[in-house]
């Protein structure tokens, strides 16, 4: 027993050794590897490990496929060495497997090492598996997106859609439409502008692969497309919404809002009326074409009122619906409102124009006017011709935008009284505008700019005198520049493309206008437009409230006036409601909501707030318009409704004649005079216009047929003798006139040179009256007696006022000159030619009269015997004469001025002079005439001392008869001194010149110093009448 443990003790030492042995040799437990990763089918992957593996080997994200593949889920087998990858759709082409996070079963992570390996994918077999239109294989492969940064660069990257869903990212465009695109199908916004891709494409029209689709923003965050839409309400895809060549940066950033990149920038013109309107015909005669007589019209502008002035477009609008809103109004309906589309025809708002009214007294001066002109023009032989209007206008920049106005162009237009929605262009009137044009800053406005004297038909002419109110002026077309050179006339078609009208007119005298942004949102393509809730709420900002109709239709019944700071609201007491109006481009479907209604490129609305508290059928506008009340329905008092009077008239029908519609004048009650009011005129069917409407004589009052001129009973007055003569520029009206019915009311001359007429009241049978023109020319003198019923005749007569040329004998104008103008063919010599200069005359004009002997260099007048004159040969005067001469002597001693000297040439026979040359025996100081002959020496000075700075006229006359001399003495046109004796002042000699400015005796004492012209003589004693036409002629 001893001997045999040895052996045992040998195993467990070798199986210790071995033990230890095995210790010795154990190495690091291996890290799992990527063994292999094949592709199994379009959307399976299989990967196989080095060893079993457990924790995160079903994570799908911890498998990473490159190109893009989304991995859905991860299978792990039962023996744990392989894992089944569910993948999205694959292509044949190489992709990269890499793996994370999965861990053997002792945890030992995936060697870094060996994470990854390529392998090449399963393209799905041809087919369109969810119908979207795209193949399976091409959503599998996919499609390069490219996105435009804000910045101007490109970000790109590779995706693909899903085969098995149609909207693979359900943002509404399909897989097929995202291709189309180029946009992310498993992004609803592909480029991150906080613009969904579906809206982009469907509703702004903008790119989804664009962060600043427009090109605006400049890098600027706050101008990319998400931001214009929910910051600004801009356009994405424009860079200017408004259109008005300010883009949507310079709007927001660089002018920090002062400006609204929805409401266009634009010129704004205005239009008002200066001064008068004036309005005239030519009566004349058939036979020639000779013209009797211009029967003119001057309008003058009322007073504005702040409640009932507005514009013109206003106007028209409210002509073309007053009927239905006025029928809305008179129904009593609670003034709820209204709203409709009307031929209204679209503007481009850059311009408006005032609206004036005209004082009634002009206004009834003008429709008499009228009446005359038609009274006379239905004279035998006679017609009416020749229409002219004439205005003075004004042009303000009302908007901030400056620029230069040019080529400006006016239209007339005349409304319809019968039909109120229409107007008729009567003429275009060109004002005058400076060369090169007018440049107006914001605020500024013209001088004023006449167009005056502008042809019209006669006929349209005399329309317009009936109703002067109904005339309107309106812009028809201009130039505008800007400071940088741009014309306006192409931004209008660009804002008008982009932009919708709105004028606001509050019936207060605010009237708003802007233009607004239209083209933001889009449906299919299509510009929807921007509804009137978008455009009051954010644009406009204006508070408003609307209210529903019995119909459930909700209309406009407030808005806010920023101007008055208050809203402006319908007051059924007031009988006032919002009209809005649309222009005819603009649809409105029946039952549209105020607030729903979209406004379109290139279409106008009107909110009108329109009121008749009367209840007469005139809009609160229109009654300050025609100037009547709008607080008493009948303003004249004469029975009938002021709306009645302006719009539906009646119809008058004379037998034999053409019926026609009559307007009566709303302010007066009996405009002819006729002791008719216009209520009974209209139960008559007569003219209010007209006293007498069958034009028989008899005025309506007492014409028991007043529409029948074969029934009559008053005759008309007599014209028994009538004259018209002249004498120099004084004429003279002689007549007898009379009436059968002894009922003749007065008799008018109208002198022809549009002076007041001559009015006489009493004796009739012996008329004689001057009157005196203040120029040369032709003048029809028309007599006019008129009976206590309105019944008038005429006769007339022509007659030429003109300086006297009979029994002229010599004429010297001194235009650089001393030729005789008369014709005598007597031309003077001029003496000491140095002396006698030519000068300006009395009206300034230069070398038109002489100066004597102002020459001091040339010795003119001195001692040394230099004496400056014109003589001429004896002009042959004889005991009947008359001197005139305008002369301004420059000092006031003695001095000859002109004249003749005796028989021997030693003493004056008849001379001009001053003071008392010579001891002639005239009055110092004074201008003097002196005749001598067989009586005593006759002489008349001036009651006032000569001036020597201003220029005088003289005409002095002497008539002989009967043995007796009568000489007189005219200053300025009036006679100043006379007197008379018997004896004979015959011309001693027909041999003596006739000499001016020096009486050749050869004496310092008898030289004239100073200006003369205009030198006339004649063989006989002129008249008072023409020596006032010389002292009225203006000269050379």
């Amino acid at each position: 027993m001893a001997g045999k443990p040895q052996p045992i003790r040998v195993i467990w030492a070798f199986l210790a050794l071995a033990a230890l042995a095995g210790c010795a040799q154990q190495a690091a437990d291996p890290a799992p590897k990527l063994v292999a990763v094949a592709s199994t089918g379009p959307t399976t992957v299989e990967v196989t490990f080095s060893e079993a593996v457990e924790a995160g080997a079903t994570t799908a994200a911890n498998y990473a496929i490159t190109p893009s593949l989304a991995v859905t889920q991860a299978v792990l087998d039962a023996q744990k060495t392989k894992v089944t990858l569910t993948t999205a759709p694959q292509s044949a082409v190489q992709y990269t497997l890499k793996v994370a996070g999965v861990q053997d079963a002792k945890g030992n992570p995936i060697d870094p090492a060996a994470d990854s390996k390529t392998f090449t994918g399963t393209a799905p077999a041809a087919g369109d598996s969810d119908g979207d239109g795209l193949l399976d294989a091409d959503e599998a492969s996919g499609w390069e997106v490219q996105v435009r940064q804000g910045d101007g660069s490109f970000a790109k990257r590779a995706v693909t859609s899903d085969p098995a869903k149609p909207d693979t990212d359900g943002d509404g465009l399909n897989d097929k439409e995202e291709r189309s695109n180029f946009t992310d199908p498993r992004s609803s916004d592909t480029d991150q502008d906080g613009l969904a891709d579906f809206d982009e494409l469907k509703k702004w029209a903008s790119s989804p692969a664009d962060v600043d689709s427009d090109g605006d923003a400049k890098g600027n965050s706050s101008l990319f497309d998400g931001n214009e839409i929910k910051l600004h309400g801009t356009s994405p895809t424009l860079a200017d919404t408004d259109g008005d060549k300010i883009s949507d940066y310079d709007e927001i950033i660089v002018r920090g809002g002062v400006y609204n990149p929805l409401i266009a920038n634009v010129p704004q013109l205005e239009l008002s009326l200066e001064g008068t309107t004036d309005l005239s015909v030519n009566v004349k005669l058939t036979s020639n074409n000779t013209v009797v007589s211009t029967k003119s019209a001057s309008l003058s502008q009322g007073t504005s009122t702040s409640t009932s002035s507005t514009d013109s477009q206003t106007r028209r609008v409210e002509g073309s619906v007053s009927a239905t809103v006025g029928a809305e109004l008179s129904a009593g309906t609670d003034g709820v409102g209204t709203t409709l589309s009307a031929s209204v025809t679209v503007s481009a708002g850059f311009s408006n124009e005032n609206t004036r009214s005209y004082t009634q007294d002009s206004s009834r001066s003008s429709q008499q006017t009228r009446e005359e002109a038609l009274s006379e023009g239905s004279e035998s032989g006679k017609t009416i011709d020749d229409g002219r209007v004439g205005v003075g206008l004004r042009v303000k920049n009302a908007g901030d935008v400056s620029f230069k106005l040019e080529d400006l162009v006016i239209t007339a237009l005349f409304r319809d009284p019968a039909d109120p929605t229409k107007f008729k262009t009567i003429t275009s009137l060109t004002p005058a505008i400076p060369a090169g044009g007018v440049t107006l800053a914001s605020g500024s406005q013209t001088g004023v700019l006449d167009a005056r004297n502008v042809a019209i038909p006669a006929d349209q002419a005399l329309e317009i005198m009936a109703h002067p109110n109904n005339l309107f002026f309106q812009f028809s077309t201009y130039n505008l520049t800007d400071q940088e050179g741009r014309n306006f006339e192409f931004l209008k078609e660009v804002t008008l493309a982009q932009t919708a009208l709105v004028v606001i007119d509050y019936g207060n005298g605010h009237v708003s206008r802007a233009r607004v942004a239209t083209n933001v949102e889009r449906q299919g393509g299509k510009i929807v437009g921007v509804s009137m809730k978008k455009v009051l709420d954010d644009i406009l900002e204006l508070p408003f409230a609307t209210q529903a109709k019995p119909d459930g239709t909700r209309v406009l019944t407030s808005l806010f006036d920023k101007q008055a700071g208050a809203n402006v609201a319908r007051n059924s007491q007031q009988r006032a409601l919002w009209a809005v109006v649309g222009s005819s481009n603009l649809s409105i479907p029946a039952g549209t909501h105020f607030e729903d209604i979209l406004l379109k490129p290139g279409t106008e609305i009107h909110l009108l707030y329109v009121q008749d508290r009367d209840d007469d059928g005139l809009f609160a506008s229109e009654e300050y318009f025609y100037g009547t009340r709008d607080d008493v329905a009948d303003s004249d008092g004469d029975g009938l409704k002021d709306g009645l009077e302006v719009k539906q008239g009646w119809t008058v029908a004379v037998v034999g004649k053409a019926s026609r519609k009559v307007f009566p004048n709303p302010t007066v009650a009996d405009f002819d005079n006729d002791s008719l009011a216009d209520a009974q005129e209209k139960l008559k069917g007569t003219d209010p216009f007209k006293a007498d409407t069958d034009s028989d004589t008899t005025a309506d009052d007492k014409d028991p047929a007043p529409l029948d001129p074969s029934v009559t009973g008053n005759r008309p007055p007599l014209i028994d003798s009538f004259s018209a003569s002249i004498s120099g520029f004084v004429a003279t009206v002689t007549a007898s006139v009379s009436d059968p019915d002894a009922n003749l009311s007065k008799v008018e001359i109208d002198w022809g040179d549009g002076t007041a007429k001559t009015t006489l009241t009493s004796n009739f049978a012996a008329i004689n009256t001057t009157h005196k023109y203040g120029a040369a020319g032709t003048y029809t003198v028309r007599l006019t007696a008129t009976d206590a019923s309105g019944v008038s005749v005429s006769q007339q007569g022509n007659v030429q006022a003109s300086i006297p040329r009979d029994g002229l004998l010599g004429e010297y104008l001194f235009s650089n000159s001393a030729s005789d103008t008369s014709g005598n063919n007597k031309n003077g010599s001029i003496s000491s030619v140095a002396c006698v200069q030519p000068a300006a005359n009395r009206n300034g004009l230069a070398s038109k009269a002489y100066e004597f002997n102002n020459g001091s260099g040339a010795g003119c007048g001195d001692s040394n015997g230099v004496y400056g004159l014109v003589s001429t040969a004896n002009l042959g005067q004889g005991g009947s004469f008359s001197y005139s001469v305008w002369v301004r002597p420059l000092t006031n001693n003695d001095q000859w001025i002109l004249g003749q000297n005796n028989g021997n040439g030693s003493q004056p026979w008849a001379a001009l002079v001053v003071g008392n040359p010579n001891a002639l025996g005239g009055t110092s100081g004074r201008v003097s005439f002196v005749l001598t002959g067989s009586g005593p020496t006759l002489t008349v000075a001036d009651s006032a001392s000569v001036s020597t700075s201003a220029w005088a006229h003289y005409v002095v006359t002497v008539s002989s008869s009967g043995g007796q001399t009568t000489v007189k003495l005219y200053r300025n046109g009036a006679q100043v001194a006379t007197v008379s004796a018997n004896g004979s002042y015959a011309n001693p000699s027909s041999a003596n010149n006739f000499l001016m400015g020096n009486a050749a005796l050869n004496n310092t004492s008898a030289v004239f110093r100073g200006l003369m012209d205009d030198v006339r003589v004649y063989n006989r004693a002129l008249s008072d009448g023409e020596i006032q036409a010389l002292y009225s002629d203006t000269g050379n």
